[in-house]
């Protein structure tokens, strides 16, 4: 690829969102398809839920809806007459029926296999998904189960443990007898989700951060993907979705990221990064112990990890400056893109390669 080809306006991570975040203009005159005023984020009413989608699953007498949290995707409680705690997860678009539809499918397969994650609750008709049409789009809603309340503290100990359970979702994983309409991942999966954030950067860290996944996507695509280096990862290791769990330890919440790509996928979030302690170092060491002791740890980790997290954090900035302001409102220029630049530059400067080839374009 030329340095006239980076320039390029036609560079897919240049390409202007197509409007706010989940919502297309889809007329002709650019205007939105809606009847009504359209919103960026609603919040869906609580007794509609309660007796609209809520009475469609297989569920005992139902005493309240509440709506708990709002972020990616919006949380409501049910309550049980029998004391019971379901939870309807609310997705916000463009996060396809299909995908949500899937991610039900996975878990259930794999409760069903005794591995530890929270299960969902199947409706009367054998699906798990329903779809509800909000004023800003269509919005898929998925109800689970109650998951282990407790999370456990980060530690060697916790992080092996963690690496342990990680090893088996992938070997369970892998074992399955259907394949499951997940997102695919690419070497160009960045592209879709960098420009919302360019638009809040100045030039030079717009052209920084434009150059760098281009040179990632142009690397990771020699990457095979195929098993055991590329399969079904969990996607979204926060310490949110990971849960204590009194039989096997550790139970994992949450696979609204997961998808198919690379293993080492499951390894960014315990990388001791570029400002490594002791501790950070110590945890990292246990999470592959952890894996190891369960299954072989991914080829050539070592090399394609940088990369990886490159892209991955490029990605989350994208994501991040498309979602944050629908559910926060815009930050201010103090916010979280200034840190997450500076730890893009740090990233870069950490990969020789990379560094040689942005210093040759004067990019840092």
């Amino acid at each position: 690829m030329t340095t006239q080809d980076h320039d390029s306006d036609f560079s897919p991570f240049r390409q202007r969102p197509k409007g706010r975040y989940g919502i297309r203009n889809t007329a002709e005159d650019g205007t939105a398809d809606r009847l009504a005023f359209p919103a960026q984020s609603s919040v869906l009413d609580e007794e509609s839920l309660r007796d609209r989608v809520a009475c469609l699953y297989n569920l005992p007498p139902i005493s309240s809806c509440r709506f708990l949290t709002r972020g990616d995707s919006d949380v409501y409680q049910i309550l049980a007459a029998d004391n019971r705690r379901f939870f309807l997860k609310v997705y916000r678009p463009p996060h396809p029926l299909a995908v949500a539809e899937a991610e039900g499918q996975l878990t259930a397969d794999l409760a069903a296999r005794g591995f530890p994650a929270a299960a969902p609750v199947r409706r009367r008709d054998g699906k798990y998904a329903t779809p509800v049409e909000a004023s800003e789009g269509a919005r898929p809603v998925l109800l689970w189960t109650e998951a282990p309340p407790s999370r456990p503290e980060t530690s060697p100990s916790v992080a092996e443990a963690i690496g342990r359970t990680i090893g088996h979702l992938h070997n369970v994983s892998d074992a399955l007898p259907r394949h499951y309409g997940l997102p695919i991942a690419s070497a160009g999966s960045a592209a879709e989700l960098l420009p919302y954030s360019l638009t809040l950067m100045d030039e030079r860290d717009a052209d920084l951060a434009v150059a760098a996944a281009e040179w990632g996507r142009d690397r990771m695509a020699t990457w095979p993907r195929e098993a055991p280096e590329f399969g079904i990862c969990h996607g979204d290791l926060a310490s949110v979705n990971i849960r204590s769990h009194p039989v096997h330890g550790i139970a994992l919440f949450d696979f609204g990221e997961a998808q198919y790509t690379w293993r080492i996928c499951d390894f960014v979030r315990f990388h001791p990064g570029n400002h490594p302690t002791p501790e950070r170092i110590a945890c990292w060491d246990g999470f592959r112990r952890g894996y190891s002791a369960v299954r072989a740890l991914p080829r050539h980790m070592d090399d394609l990890l940088p990369i990886f997290r490159l892209m991955r954090h490029l990605s989350f900035m994208g994501k991040a400056c498309a979602t944050c302001p629908l559910r926060m409102g815009t930050e201010s220029p103090e916010g979280f893109l200034p840190r997450d630049i500076q730890s893009l530059r740090e990233q870069v400067r950490a990969i020789p390669e990379l560094r040689d080839h942005l210093d040759a374009r004067a990019l840092l």
